[in-house]
């Protein structure tokens, strides 16, 4: 790959498995299309939890409901042994040794002949999503938002997780309104390495407060925030009570992973080819960990499976599938109207009727799902004829339903 520097990797071993990373959607679909282009390669599946639940959206779900995404979600329950894979469950993988094709983990090193880095987004997401007590600062703007809304509830005691300037920026804020603070960093790298230098002086006081205790190089392996008080476990048996889960780390797990492996990366994620190899040609990475996330877990399942069959191909040394955009079409249910849109960006928003069926159908440039929910209202407004059919809006569908 251009711009990729080679040295130093061993040639790939072919008596070792291929080692999926995650335990999601996007790992067993990874898991399925190298399944289904070689029966006889050996995979392994590493899991920080039970690895055979996953969860995955579909865009019927958000026509019939006006919720937050994560609400939509279907469950479901994959065996392990009908793909002929070795699951390692409630696992996590502490590095890779990129010469000699070895990840250690928190039991066992693991031999691999193709690494894929596929945890997606679910790592990022659970918290905001599943679990009403535990939510995502992503932004510095967004962090003292979210604690302004958080001040209202009059917290006493808080868990932060996350080690960059977002983080120290959400533990000042909280430390400078008497809250406590349980800081939690995933990393062993001191402080100062990580962040802007000099520290403002208020940033320095606020880190150095009383109410601040700092867990250094840990990681949450429970947190239960169904209901208060929020129970959190360390892998160093360490366990929290705190009224409120705070995750301010915008790096991905496997995107810190691959950077410590010393992948080519920037502060978004890891670069990856077209054919999602990273500078490592035995390591792949795919969604979240990524520097271009695709943000698979909110869109069509297809989308994902087709980026899986891309990486499985490049794996199993077959030629490039022929993959391309594709479109989507959904019925709504009880009314004589279908939402139609195109892959393609750039695409205006169209109007049609289809004689045979009269239906109306729009074509837009966005498979977010938010984007059918949106057009499949405004479909039915305009069916009802509280809209205009030829007024349909040129970008972004939900504006006209504001």
């Amino acid at each position: 790959m251009d711009g990729f520097d080679m040295t130093g990797i061993s040639p790939a071993r072919t008596d070792a498995s291929v080692l999926i990373i995650g335990g999601g959607a996007t790992a067993w679909a990874v898991a399925d299309e190298i399944r289904r282009l070689d029966r006889e390669r050996p995979l392994t599946l590493v899991s920080g939890d039970d690895g055979t639940q996953i969860r995955y959206a579909q865009p019927q779900n958000y026509l019939a409901t006006a919720h937050a995404p994560g609400l939509a979600l279907e469950h479901g329950h994959v065996d392990p042994q009908e793909l002929g894979v070795t699951l390692h469950a409630h696992t996590r993988v502490l590095g890779l040794d990129r010469t000699g094709r070895r990840a250690m983990t928190t039991h066992a090193p693991i031999d691999y002949s193709a690494a894929v880095l596929a945890t997606g987004h679910r790592a990022r997401t659970a918290f905001r999503y599943e679990q009403p007590r535990c939510i995502q600062a992503a932004t510095f703007s967004g962090a003292r938002t979210l604690l302004e809304r958080l001040d209202n509830r009059r917290l006493r005691h808080v868990a932060v997780y996350g080690h960059e300037g977002l983080a120290c920026r959400v533990v000042e804020l909280l430390s400078r309104s008497g809250v406590e603070v349980e800081w939690i960093l995933a990393t062993e790298t001191p402080l100062e390495t990580q962040l802007p230098a000099p520290l403002p002086r208020r940033i320095l006081q606020a880190l150095e407060h009383p109410n601040v205790v700092i867990h250094g190089a840990r990681r949450i392996v429970r947190c239960q925030a169904v209901q208060r008080p929020v129970a959190i476990s360390l892998d160093d048996g360490t366990a929290l009570n705190v009224d409120h889960m705070i995750w301010a780390d915008r790096v991905p797990g496997d995107a810190r992973l691959a950077m410590a492996a010393g992948l080519r990366s920037t502060r978004r994620g890891v670069c990856v080819d077209t054919r999602g190899r990273t500078s490592d040609p035995a390591i792949y990475a795919i969604d979240a960990c990524t520097a271009t996330p695709k943000r698979f877990d909110l869109t069509d399942e297809r989308m994902l499976r087709q980026e899986a069959r891309v990486i499985a191909s490049a794996i199993c040394g077959h030629a490039p599938p022929l993959v391309g955009p594709q479109g989507w079409h959904l019925d709504l249910p009880g009314l004589p109207v279908a939402v139609h849109g195109g892959s393609l960006r750039g695409q205006g928003w169209q109007v049609a009727r289809d004689d045979r069926r009269g239906t109306l159908l729009y074509q837009g440039p966005c498979e977010r799902p938010a984007a059918m929910a949106a057009t499949g209202r405004y479909c039915a407004a305009a069916h009802a004829g509280r809209l205009d059919p030829a007024r349909a809006p040129l970008s972004w569908p939900a504006r006209a339903l504001a």
